[in-house]
C-alpha cells in the first residue's frame, strides 16, 4: 500500500484540514475446510481352512495343473483359505515358504486343489481371485541414461518404456510388449516380448544374470522400501530393486560397467 502526504511548503494554503473518509471493511471470505476421506476399513476374510486328505499333495503357483509346484503338503496339513477360483476348483491358500523367508516363516500364497482338501468353513464367502495383471494392462515409466567415460557417444538420454498386452488367451502367460522409445533420437528405439505368469508376475524367460533387462520382479518380492504418491494422494507401497551393477564385455576389449537402480 502507498501513502501520499500532502506537501507543505511556499504557496501552501496555511490551514490544511484533512477530512475523514468512510473506508468499506472488507467482506470476510469463508475458507472451506478440507473434507477428510475416510480410509476404508477392509472387510475382514471368514475363518475358512484346508485340511490335506490325500497322502501326499501338490501346492502350486496358480489355479491349475499348468502352473509349476512351489511345494509339497503332507495329509493332515492345515492352511488357511483366502480365496478361489471363478470355478470354486482351486482354493488359495496362506501361505508356504518363499526363497528368503526364515525358518518357520511363511509369506507366499498359493493354490490347492479342491479335489485333493478338506474345507470347513464358509468357502463361498470368500473373494474370487483374479490375476495381478488385467487383459487390458498398460503401464508406462521413464528412464534415464547417463555416462561418464569419454568412450560414450552420447552422455546422457532419457527415454519412456510402454508395456501392453499383446495376447491375452492363455489361463497362465500373459504376454506383453515392451518399447522404449529416447528423446530426441538420442538412443535406439528397441522392442521386447514378455511372457508374464498372470498369479505371480515372474517372467517366463527372465535371467537372474541380465540385471540390465529384468524388470518383473514378482507380486511382493520383499518388504516395501519406499512409499509412491499418486496424483489423487493415494500412497502405494513399492519395492526397489537396486543399487545394482553389471560389468559387459565389449567387441574391441573394454568392459562396460552398468550401474542403476530399480
Amino acid at each position: 500500500m502507498q501513502q501520499i502526504f500532502p506537501m507543505m511548503g511556499p504557496g501552501a494554503p496555511a490551514d490544511v484540514q484533512i477530512q475523514p473518509q468512510e473506508v468499506a471493511s472488507p467482506t470476510p471470505v469463508t475458507q472451506a475446510s478440507p473434507t477428510l476421506t475416510p480410509t476404508p476399513t477392509p472387510t475382514p476374510l471368514p475363518e475358512v481352512t484346508a485340511t490335506v486328505r490325500n497322502r501326499r499333495v501338490n501346492i502350486r503357483s496358480g489355479p491349475g495343473l499348468d502352473f509349476p509346484i512351489l511345494a509339497k503338503a503332507q495329509q493332515g496339513d492345515a492352511f488357511q483359505v483366502i480365496g478361489r477360483n471363478p470355478e470354486g476348483s482351486w482354493w488359495r491358500i496362506c501361505c508356504v515358504q518363499r526363497p528368503g523367508d526364515k525358518e518357520g516363516q511363511a509369506t507366499q500364497p498359493a493354490w490347492i486343489a479342491t479335489s485333493v482338501v478338506t474345507v470347513t468353513g464358509p468357502g463361498e464367502e470368500l473373494p474370487v481371485a483374479t490375476g495381478l495383471f488385467p487383459d487390458d494392462f498398460t503401464a508406462r515409466w521413464s528412464v534415464e541414461y547417463e555416462c561418464g567415460s569419454q568412450r560414450c557417444a552420447v552422455p546422457r538420454c532419457t527415454g519412456m518404456v510402454t508395456a501392453k498386452v499383446r495376447r491375452a488367451d492363455s489361463p497362465r502367460w500373459l504376454e506383453v510388449d515392451r518399447s522404449v522409445t529416447w528423446a530426441g533420437d538420442c538412443g535406439e528405439e528397441v522392442a521386447w516380448i514378455h511372457q508374464i505368469d498372470r498369479y505371480t508376475g515372474q517372467d517366463r524367460y527372465s535371467s537372474q544374470d541380465e540385471i540390465l533387462f529384468q524388470y518383473w520382479a514378482g507380486a511382493a518380492p520383499g518388504p516395501a522400501t519406499d512409499t509412491f504418491i499418486l496424483a489423487d494422494g493415494r500412497a502405494i507401497a513399492v519395492w526397489c530393486t537396486g543399487p545394482l551393477s553389471q560389468e559387459r564385455p565389449e567387441s574391441d576389449g573394454w568392459i562396460t560397467v552398468y550401474d542403476g537402480e530399480g
